[in-house]
């Protein structure tokens, strides 16, 4: 549940842009806002959205599209009944089984297989109640277990199948497969219904394609946290609460993995390995995360190197900034052994799979899949 305030935050700032685009005289919702808009970018990609997405799933998820629709009295239209087949993407290239290219609002769209669409989770984050008179969601329940859905199958399923209302409260969270039969009425009594619609993908897409949404992690900094000396959990667990107050967003973390130490002295204790994927502020640059990442060692007993590789508390290594890259005595960016470590890829790949790392062609999860 979101909590009422910020319901109405959210409605204060999306519902001028709505209002305006409809003065202007379009149809449908507010597009594109992973990209227009921080805020609901950083919402859509926040660790509880993408927790609950994920479990739905059975994979990690991540946002690749979100619109903001509002029926209200001067835009109380009436939604027959239909599946979600298209998705955004950064430009076309012809793939077999991707067909109906479209251009909506200047970002290309196109239908994808079923396999592609049968692993995506919807969010429909309700910033106002919606009952059943103002205009509810009815859904066909199991429809999305069929397929993609002729005009003439969809026509018979929702004739003979029994159509199921989704009332939501205000803050309410709604989840549904892009493959379920959908619908809505006109409001009864229109008043405002606000939706925040939130699409999540699992998987790459083939041949080049790439999601339009799916580049977030382009602006984000991904630090490596390594430990094999002390209580390396609690360490990690207060270093991470540490490291939220460097970012302007919540952390992406990944789970904790113990690893057999690399290059290191005989007899060095295991390690324990994490990723966290931060927000720069807008003042910050690599040279300023750096020193803090330093700072911050220092401060949970990290010793200046007597034997290189010896145990230590505290490891932090800034693996990629953005898309910045360094080649100095005090820093090198992106880190210029990332993808040989099986301990850096692995929760890399787990927290940004597609994350393509500066001067490389393939993402993360292709390099680990190569180790």
């Amino acid at each position: 549940m979101l909590a009422p305030e910020f319901c109405d935050s959210l409605a204060a700032e999306l519902t001028p842009v709505l209002d305006q685009r409809q003065t202007q005289g379009k149809s449908g919702g507010v597009r594109n806002l992973l990209q227009t808009n921080p805020h609901i970018a950083q919402l859509a990609d926040s660790p509880a959205l993408r927790s609950l997405v994920s479990k739905a799933a059975g994979a990690p998820a991540f946002p690749v599209r979100v619109i903001f629709f509002d029926k209200n009295p001067k835009a109380n239209w009436r939604v027959p009944w239909h599946q979600d087949l298209a998705i955004a993407v950064t430009e076309r290239v012809e793939t077999p089984g991707f067909s109906g290219w479209s251009v909506k609002d200047g970002v290309v769209h196109v239908h994808p297989p079923r396999e592609v669409l049968e692993n995506m989770v919807t969010v429909r984050l309700h910033l106002d109640d919606c009952e059943i008179s103002n205009g509810a969601l009815r859904v066909l329940p199991g429809s999305h277990c069929q397929g993609k859905l002729s005009d003439e199958e969809a026509a018979r399923l929702t004739t003979t199948g029994q159509p199921f209302f989704c009332p939501v409260s205000k803050g309410g969270v709604l989840l549904m497969r892009p493959l379920l039969l959908h619908a809505s009425s006109p409001a009864e009594n229109p008043s405002h219904r606000r939706v925040i619609h939130i699409e999540y993908a699992t998987q790459r897409l083939p041949n080049g394609l790439q999601w339009f949404g799916n580049n977030l992690e382009s602006n984000l900094a991904f630090v490596a946290l390594g430990s094999n000396l002390g209580n390396s959990r609690q360490i990690f667990a207060q270093a991470i609460a540490r490291l939220q107050e460097f970012s302007a967003a919540p952390l992406r973390v990944s789970t904790f993995l113990e690893t057999a130490p690399v290059d290191c002295p005989p007899g060095s204790p295991d390690f324990l390995n994490a990723i966290v994927a931060l927000a720069p502020r807008a003042e910050e640059t690599p040279e300023s995360l750096h020193a803090k990442l330093q700072a911050l060692e220092k401060e949970f007993g990290r010793q200046p190197k007597l034997v290189l590789n010896e145990p230590r508390p505290l490891d932090l290594d800034l693996i990629v900034f953005g898309q910045e890259t360094r080649a100095t005595d005090q820093l090198a960016l992106p880190h210029p052994r990332a993808q040989q470590r099986r301990f850096v890829l692995q929760p890399l790949a787990e927290i940004a799979p597609d994350l393509i790392l500066p001067g490389q062609a393939r993402t993360v999860a292709l390099l680990l899949a190569e180790l």
